[in-house]
């Protein structure tokens, strides 16, 4: 996403964010399907962690997650 941002014009950009953006929409499916109730303290402490990491990342793009 970064690299799309600053070189909108590039065909070789323009392919990978065609891919990341499947690789995202699978992302997100895999995301939701997680249910929260069923996870131990550790994995809920790290589900969580791992959320922030991933909408830290989306923000500097201007996306959002769910």
């Amino acid at each position: 996403m970064k690299s799309f941002n600053e070189t909108a014009a590039d065909a070789q950009v323009l392919a990978e964010y065609t891919d990341l953006m499947r690789h995202y929409g699978d992302m997100v499916s895999k995301l939701e399907a997680i249910d929260e109730s069923t996870l131990s303290a550790a994995d809920d402490a790290y589900y969580i962690e791992v959320m922030g990491r991933i909408n830290t990342e989306l923000a500097e793009t201007g996306l959002s997650l769910l």
